[in-house]
């Protein structure tokens, strides 16, 4: 009877070949080793393209470019605002020269 089931030798050699054949690790231990993880699609390219991309601000653009004639309506309008409080007194206080 004992004929009729391989030994643990040789179905270790079935099993090695198997494995070769169809790509696949030999890992007769069951140990973790992470191939799992290491089969699975890398997610690099998807998360790069969730971002939008890096575009320059005006401000960016006026470091970049001093002498070209760009124009930013939010910055105008965050200029006009700053100058409607100032004129109402409630701007930005003015530094302190130090004690003397």
């Amino acid at each position: 009877m004992s004929s009729l089931m391989p030994s643990r030798a040789r179905m270790l050699q079935v099993m090695k070949l198997s494995k070769s054949i169809f790509h696949e690790t030999f890992n007769p231990d069951n140990t973790r080793n992470g191939a799992k993880v290491l089969r699975q699609r890398l997610k690099g390219d998807i998360i790069k393209n969730y971002y939008r991309p890096n575009v320059l601000t005006l401000r960016e653009l006026r470091a970049i470019h001093p002498e070209g004639n760009h124009y930013d309506d939010k910055e105008e309008r965050r200029l006009a605002k700053i100058a409607v409080r100032k004129k109402k007194g409630k701007g930005k206080p003015a530094k302190s020269k130090g004690k003397a």
